[in-house]
């Protein structure tokens, strides 16, 4: 969305793909400085690692706007963010409604693909599917599948594991595109099947 609305406005974009690393994010904010840009948008991973190099472009005079999620400092000129907690809950709907069509009632045991809890998107995810899930008296979180990457090898490779040693669960909820296509490839290896 944002290249096309560039290129409406005759806006030279450049994007960079910090790869969920923030090392590989502060490198790219230090390149963008270099080139006096004239704006940064970025969605820091970890808020805090990404603060002082805020600053600096800040101090530079370049304005930098966060969405999603924020960098730990005063500096930033805007934020914007979608409702992560309110989206997994949602989620967490659906996954009730379907398990309600399945038995009749809301039951079922579930497992959460748990993306890296260091980044407060994947938190807001992951705590809003949990509370609402736990509301219900006869639904369970049976497993959570921790990843420290959220890309799709990463967790094709993890619930390949998982799936080839159980696949008695009745919901599985992924918080992200990348833990999505993942698990998608990890049932597809392991041909599993889902009602």
């Amino acid at each position: 969305a944002a290249e096309w609305y560039a290129e409406d406005n005759g806006i030279n974009l450049e994007v960079s793909n910090g790869q969920f690393d923030s090392a590989k994010q502060i490198e790219d904010l230090r390149q963008m400085i270099r080139q006096d840009v004239d704006g940064i948008v970025i969605s820091p991973f970890e808020p805090g690692a990404l603060a002082s190099v805020v600053e600096d472009a800040v101090d530079d005079g370049i304005p930098v706007f966060t969405a999603n999620s924020t960098a730990s400092t005063d500096a930033v000129s805007m934020f914007t963010a979608f409702g992560n907690a309110n989206a997994a809950g949602s989620a967490a709907e659906l996954m009730i409604s379907r398990l309600e069509d399945r038995y009749g009632e809301a039951r079922g045991e579930v497992v959460e693909i748990v993306a890296p809890q260091r980044n407060p998107t994947f938190v807001d995810r992951h705590e809003g599917f949990v509370n609402r899930i736990e509301e219900e008296d006869n639904i369970d979180i049976v497993d959570q599948i921790q990843v420290e990457e959220s890309n799709q090898a990463s967790i094709t490779s993890k619930l390949s594991t998982r799936l080839q040693q159980n696949t008695d669960f009745d919901g599985l909820y992924c918080p992200d595109l990348n833990s999505e296509l993942g698990t998608l490839a990890a049932m597809e290896n392991t041909d599993t099947k889902v009602a």
